[in-house]
């Protein structure tokens, strides 16, 4: 061990032998990383099953929650970790401290990790992903009607640098924001352009010490007022707000998304290519297409499939031309993007 823990922290319990505490996992520099996981154990491998909307790596990727889930294999410390394995529960040691008992299968918050940096994997269990942990600790709970973990808003609370007083008051709001929002959805389908959860920067917070503000928004088409009732709503919550002014509904731009069918049958100039002389269909060049409701366009991502055999136009220029081949083809507001992604060449129309 590289320590010895204080005697009166030690339990009665033997030292913890899970695999993963023993793989070797090469120098990374530390993050300071808090996020919410439910440990797991098969076997002699722990695993944590960690949410990716609590993590900055899988916040914004605008997938499904059920996607972000990930399981990651949790290596602990060697030698710093006691198990009890009738409760099931950890402790985890350090110079002067103890953390636990940590449940298999109830919250528990990690810090300083390091990874899945570098896409290190268990070879031991599972071909997971490693995650090293010098500390866990357990979520404690916050009595209270919706009864959130500890965890939660002492890492809402460091990532918006506000008081956990005020993180646990905003939390709390968080399932009447989701009724409110749905309401106005109810109310103003027809105009709907987007809605979700937003916070502004923590350095730009409105009174000293109070961190970025949060706010539910909706945002509607046109520039009309919304309805009596969604205004009587508004007027009735803290942190919710309906923005008017959105170039089209959200009904439209999804539309348009199925109809562009990720630019099939739109060929582009054989003029763009010199070597070999070719047409080229848009599908090979379209990585991705995603509708952002908060800015109200359609985003089409664009990656170069002949990079090499390109004449020499900038990157500008391809996609300046890409945008007048598309104009007459679209008629919603739209956005060309660059997308880093590889379209093999056997994939290419001569």
């Amino acid at each position: 061990m590289p320590f010895a823990p204080r005697k009166d922290l030690v339990l009665p319990l033997p030292w913890a032998d899970f695999d993963e505490m023993y793989e070797p996992i090469p120098h990374q520099s530390w993050a300071d990383i808090s996020a919410l996981g439910k440990p797991r154990l098969e076997g002699r491998c722990l695993y944590i099953i960690v949410d990716g909307d609590m993590t900055s790596e899988y916040r914004y990727s605008g997938l499904p929650p059920e996607q972000l889930r990930r399981q990651y294999v949790m290596v602990l410390p060697r030698g710093w970790v006691q198990f009890d394995p009738d409760s099931l529960e950890i402790w985890v040691h350090g110079p002067d401290w103890r953390e636990g008992p940590i449940g298999v299968g109830d919250d528990a918050q990690r810090v300083e990790i390091s990874g899945p940096l570098g896409g290190l994997r268990s070879e031991r269990c599972g071909g997971y992903p490693k995650v090293l942990s010098n500390y866990v600790s357990p979520c404690g709970r916050i009595p209270g009607r919706f009864d959130y973990p500890m965890c939660a808003v002492e890492s809402y609370a460091f990532a918006q640098r506000i008081p956990q007083k005020e993180a646990h008051r905003r939390l709390a709001q968080l399932p009447v924001l989701e009724q409110a929002v749905e309401q106005i959805l109810n109310l103003e389908q027809e105009r709907v352009a987007g809605f979700g959860l937003e916070h502004s920067d923590p350095n730009q917070g409105e009174l000293p010490n109070q961190g970025g503000r949060m706010t539910a928004w909706v945002a509607l088409a046109g520039d009309d007022v919304p309805s009596t009732e969604t205004q009587e709503l508004v007027g009735a919550h803290d942190y919710l707000e309906v923005r008017t002014g959105a170039p089209e509904s959200a009904a439209v731009l999804m539309t348009a998304q199925r109809q562009f069918a990720d630019g099939r049958g739109v060929f582009l100039p054989r003029d763009v290519y010199e070597i070999p002389p070719q047409s080229i269909e848009l599908a090979d060049a379209v990585a991705w297409t995603w509708v952002d409701h908060e800015a109200g366009v359609l985003e089409i991502g664009i990656h170069d499939p002949l990079v090499p055999q390109r004449s020499l136009l900038s990157l500008n220029r391809w996609f300046d031309l890409i945008v007048e081949v598309l104009q007459p083809l679209i008629d919603v507001p739209f956005k060309v993007t660059e997308a880093q992604s590889y379209i093999a060449p056997d994939k290419f129309r001569k």
